[in-house]
Order: structure tokens, then sequence, then C-alpha cells
């Protein structure tokens, strides 16, 4: 089990401004930030954030935004759907052919040539993950588990 740390506000202000220099846009600072030793980020209520956190064990509490890596932020998910929504850079559009090959798992082409690192994968107006620009491809980060054998697009 790991332990979840707030983030103290020096801590949370480089945080907003790692993802902030990746997407464009500023998540929202009043919410609290917890990162556990490996570097995932969790978000939570304030409020949460106030209770004594002697009197339970947990390993996960809130929504899990990313992880933080030397090469950036690696969103989740939802993290790519709350971050995304405002996003102003680093987002690849990809056909309906290439986000249904997303939800398999599979990694998908791109001509980007502006982004690199992390990106945002948006298919019209959904936003459907965060992959990573390597060799002209978008590496999908979708854990096995999430993933769709069926889809209809």
């Amino acid at each position: 089990m790991q332990k979840l740390k707030i983030l103290n506000s020096k801590e949370k202000k480089a945080l907003l401004r790692c993802i902030d220099e990746q997407y464009g846009c500023m998540p929202d600072p009043s919410l609290t930030y917890l990162m556990n030793s490996s570097g995932k980020v969790y978000i939570i209520n304030p409020d949460l954030s106030r209770l004594d956190d002697r009197c339970f064990r947990t390993d996960s509490v809130g929504l899990y935004l990313g992880t933080k890596t030397p090469e950036g932020v690696r969103l989740s998910i939802e993290g790519s759907q709350i971050i995304g929504r405002d996003a102003k850079r680093n987002i690849i559009d990809v056909k309906s052919a290439d986000a249904k090959r997303w939800l398999y798992g599979e990694n998908i082409s791109t001509d980007e040539q502006d982004s690199c690192g992390f990106v945002i994968v948006r298919c019209k107006c959904d936003i459907i993950g965060c992959g990573k620009i390597k060799d002209g491809h978008v590496l999908n980060y979708v854990p096995k588990a999430r993933r769709t054998n069926t889809i209809d697009i």
C-alpha cells in the first residue's frame, strides 16, 4: 500500500504549471491534489482533505487524474476529459475508424508534427484518452480492463 500525500501549495503550483504548459489550460486550483510515491495524481474535494487519515487505510481516494512523469503528465481517460474540454495544445483529432481502433487498445498513426510527448486524443467532440506520440504513432495507454471488444461508432 502506498501512502498518498496531499500536495502543498508549492507542489500544487508546479503540477498545475506543468499541465498548463503541456495542454494550454489550468485545472481547478481550488481542488485538493494528492500524489503517491509512483507519481499518480488524484483530485478530491477540499472538504475531504480535512478528514483524519489515521482513522482508516486507503489505497486511493478521489478521481485518478494521471501520472506525473519526467516527460510530462500522462492523463487518465477521466483526466483527459476534464483537462481536454479546455485544452488548447497537444490535442489530436482522429477519425471514427481510428477512434474504434484506439478503444480496442491499438496504437494509431498520426501525421502530427506540432505535438510531441503526451497528447489528448479526440474524435469529433468526444475525448477518448491520452497517448504518447512516438515515431509517427500515438501509443495507447488504455488499460486492458477498459478496452472494448465490440463498438459501434
